[in-house]
């Protein structure tokens, strides 16, 4: 017998599923190889300290808790490029404001701010397209998420 169909029977041995037979055979073969003989004393050992330790089980809610991390990242991607989308149909909606004043930077920054405001109210007011494409814009966002879930859960 080779070490090669050594080790093979050595490995058989380990998960117990070697014949009476095939055992004689190792025995034989490790009485004359000292190489197998440690590689087999070594298996055993491994394998003993392994069967001595204790079997741990996975939490109950690990399933559920990695379903949340997954929606949790998937929603701050989605988050992220909605923001984004956002910001960009904000600035295409500016192109169409033009009766805005913009005076209102060379003002002292206590009434800035109340500047600020009236300038976001106006350039809504005077622009209600843009109030209806950020609108819509935010209900596609919506939809596009129910259905992406859905088909995440249907597949």
């Amino acid at each position: 017998m080779s070490c090669d169909e050594c080790r093979e029977l050595i490995r058989l041995e380990e998960l117990g599923m070697i014949t009476s037979k095939q055992l004689q055979e190792l025995e034989a073969h490790v009485e004359k190889c000292p190489e197998c003989l440690y590689l087999r004393q070594t298996s055993q050992m491994m394998t003993s300290s392994l069967k001595s330790l204790p079997i741990l089980s996975a939490p109950d809610d690990l399933f559920s808790l990695i379903i949340y991390r997954i929606e949790k990242e998937a929603f701050i991607k989605n988050s992220i490029m909605f923001a984004s989308f956002m910001l960009f149909v904000f600035l295409i909606g500016s192109i169409f404001m033009s009766n805005i004043d913009y005076s209102v930077f060379s003002v002292d920054i206590e009434e800035s701010v109340f500047y600020i405001f009236e300038v976001v109210w106006s350039a809504l007011y005077n622009n209600i397209s843009l109030v209806y494409l950020i609108m819509s814009s935010f209900l596609l966002f919506i939809a596009f998420s129910v259905y992406k879930k859905r088909k995440e859960l249907l597949s």
